[in-house]
């Protein structure tokens, strides 16, 4: 006998949930691995096998795909310009375990042994989420050749370069996110900070270009007392990376905020900030 239309339906509507609670389950499951695994799969550092995987979660996943941008921002950056510096000792090894276990790998077993034996930076005691330490370590790149060559490269200074290296590579640095006061502006980035240090490393993303004679100046809030930490431009992309040299250790200050003002820098803010970030 057959069902009503009506009951056919609803087994239908119930069927048809049930699949999307699935995939929804399913989605939320690899959400977390596949977090780990962007960093490498930006830089070509996963498999044929694993990089279809991420790329076919990309294609479902707006956050993810969100956080493959942030990556790419900041390892464009890094990646350009200026002489190669030469990475830390114990950077440069953990990067070459990596390359020497995937180029073991042969088999799903075998991909299996080198992931477990795989060093992960995130192993250490680290404040902030797991993809961004990889981030900051991976952007150091770049593997590879016979005796592991590891380039550092920015549009700033040798010194720019050395203090980055010397920073992420601390065990206790943590990335606070910057953003515009103004919801339909697209400014945005990252200072990456060790909170004992008084140096502090700035990336940012669509500033505004400015005329010759002004700058971006950093200011840093401790109560009612607003600090310098030094003033930059963006290129004509709206990208800036920089280092923040404040007269005092970041952990004495409440806030960030970046102002537009003259040439030189002003002794206090002159105008109305365009992107900040709690600090605390």
């Amino acid at each position: 006998m057959k069902r009503p239309p009506s009951i056919e339906k609803n087994w239908r509507n119930v069927y048809l949930v049930k699949v999307q609670t699935l995939k929804m389950q399913a989605l939320k499951m690899q959400h977390s691995e596949i977090q780990e695994q962007i960093p490498f799969f930006a830089i070509g550092g996963l498999s044929a096998q694993e990089s279809a995987r991420v790329a076919e979660h990309l294609a479902v996943c707006p956050s993810c795909r969100a956080l493959l941008n942030e990556y790419q921002f900041v390892a464009d950056e890094l990646l350009e310009q200026v002489p190669p510096q030469t990475a830390p000792a114990r950077v440069a090894v953990r990067l070459q375990n990596i390359v020497e276990a995937d180029a073991k790998r042969s088999g799903a077993s075998t991909r299996a042994e080198a992931a477990e034996k795989r060093p992960r930076f995130w192993d250490q005691r680290i404040v902030m989420p797991r993809w961004v330490f990889a981030l900051g370590l991976l952007t150091l790149l770049l593997l590879f050749g016979g005796a592991a060559a590891l380039a550092f490269q920015t549009r700033q200074s040798t010194q720019t370069s050395q203090e980055m290296l010397r920073l992420l590579n601390a065990n206790d640095i943590r990335f606070v996110t910057l953003t515009s006061p103004d919801a339909k502006a697209s400014a945005g980035g990252y200072i990456c900070i060790q909170n004992d240090n008084s140096t502090a490393l700035l990336w940012l993303r669509n500033m505004e270009p400015l005329n010759p004679e002004y700058v971006y100046q950093v200011w840093l809030r401790d109560g009612t007392t607003r600090d310098n930490g030094g003033t930059f431009r963006a290129d004509n992309d709206g990208r800036a990376i920089g280092v923040v040299q404040a007269p005092r250790p970041l952990n004495e200050y409440q806030e960030i905020g970046i102002t537009v003002e003259p040439v030189g820098g002003s002794a206090a803010p002159t105008t109305p900030r365009v992107i900040g970030g709690q600090l605390e």
